[in-house]
């Protein structure tokens, strides 16, 4: 048995890359794994690849794929509404989905790109967070934020990324002072 047995987490952005291996790996110690992302096609491949993990470790689990563009309302309310409607709690959220917009100089940065940038990775994590922040609490939950070193690398040709990682870095910590005291801990 595993600490993370029966225990339900919320991998956002989970499609590829780090998301997928963050969901592999609580479904390889045993957590129920709601996967998000925008490409249902490659998120039933990671459900898969998670529910195959699980039982090479020796554990059963459920995952569950929610796909939509997590940048609106109504698609963070459905992947909370599913998950707890599969798994009946929320344990550990992963705030995962972001955004590398192409690079761009100052000259080149287009209030458009700067937009989607900061909706994508930070306004969009927030209002999650807000969101998950009522069933966490039930739960003892934990908060987990995934950045970049460019967070505190200064950078040519990335200022909106660059700008982006350094705002999710300090909700965090902002998050921490408010959220830790009530039992939920936020961390990067």
């Amino acid at each position: 048995m595993s600490e993370f047995t029966g225990k339900c987490v919320l991998v956002t952005g989970s499609s590829a890359g780090i998301g997928m291996g963050i969901a592999i790996m609580f479904a390889r110690r045993g957590a129920n794994v709601s996967v998000c992302g925008r490409d249902d096609t490659r998120l039933q491949q990671v459900a898969e690849t998670c529910r195959k993990a699980a039982q090479d470790a020796g554990h059963n689990v459920n995952v569950i794929t929610v796909s939509g563009d997590i940048t609106t309302a109504e698609v963070r309310t459905k992947t909370l509404q599913q998950t707890l409607e599969v798994f009946g709690r929320l344990d550990v959220l992963v705030a995962n989905h972001g955004l590398h917009a192409p690079s761009a100089d100052l000259a080149s940065t287009t209030e458009e790109g700067f937009d989607l940038q900061f909706d994508t990775t930070v306004r969009s994590r927030l209002f999650l967070i807000k969101e998950a922040v009522l069933y966490l609490e039930k739960t003892n939950g934990c908060i987990i934020t995934t950045s970049s070193v460019y967070s505190t690398l200064a950078g040519k040709g990335q200022i909106a990324y660059h700008m982006s990682m350094a705002a999710v870095d300090h909700m965090v910590r902002c998050l921490a002072l408010e959220l830790g005291p009530k039992g939920e801990k936020p961390m990067i």
